[in-house]
């Protein structure tokens, strides 16, 4: 008799002792939550993408202002990669609209993504290579060029007034491809889908495009990549 009190009084203790970590650790994770989404909170995010952003990139990328519920969607301003003082990317605002469960899930989902007034400015450089192409360092593209090992969908993409500029001419032969595009509006749907090749190359990456009004898709298709060393 005297074990089984004793037994369930050590029963009592730990249930106590679990209740009370429970607690405390979901106090913490609303302290942790309430905290991050102060403005405080959401700079030390915005300067943590652009610096380990900055580590895989030739140029440099910088954000004016990150905004929104981290948890539901959150709206990144002034957003630019320039490189040598000459602007290669500028859009005035990305709009991500996504759920933490989704992002967590084995495939990623992102609902929706909106991007007002991109500019893009391509130019050819010394090589003939146009610089847009070289704005992943080089290292860092080889140890990423199988790609991301999960499904990535996103659901909705919509470019609003971009603007694409070359100032270089982009020539196929004969023709002559015009080097201004302004007043860009579009539609877009992406989803990526790894495919297990055989050893020596990387996933086959095979996507759709949607676009237009009446959802015309279109298919794309990369073809393998090679790992690294192979």
């Amino acid at each position: 008799m005297t074990r089984l009190r004793r037994l369930r009084s050590v029963s009592t203790i730990l249930a106590k002792a679990l209740i009370v970590i429970v607690a405390t650790l979901l106090v913490l994770l609303g302290i942790l939550l309430a905290v991050i989404e102060t403005g405080w909170g959401k700079n030390l995010i915005r300067d943590l993408i652009v610096r380990q952003a900055n580590n895989f990139l030739t140029a440099t990328l910088s954000i004016g202002r990150l905004e929104g519920s981290l948890l539901r969607g959150i709206d990144l301003g002034d957003v630019s990669v320039a490189r040598g003082g000459r602007t290669l990317v500028r859009v005035d605002e990305i709009a991500l609209r996504y759920s933490i469960r989704e992002l967590l899930q084995r495939g990623v989902v992102i609902r929706s993504v909106r991007l007002t007034r991109p500019y893009v400015a391509g130019a050819k450089m010394a090589d003939g290579h146009w610089d847009l192409s070289a704005l992943v360092k080089r290292e860092s593209s080889e140890d990423r060029r199988t790609g991301p090992g999960r499904p990535i969908e996103i659901q909705s993409i919509e470019v609003i007034d971009g603007h694409v500029s070359l100032h270089d001419p982009l020539d196929f032969g004969a023709a002559h491809v015009p080097t201004d595009f302004a007043a860009l509006n579009a539609s877009l749907a992406f989803a990526y889908v790894p495919v297990p090749l055989p050893a020596g190359l990387g996933a086959y990456v095979a996507f759709r495009l949607r676009y237009g009004s009446l959802g015309e898709e279109a298919p794309v298709d990369v073809p393998p990549m090679p790992r690294s060393g192979h």
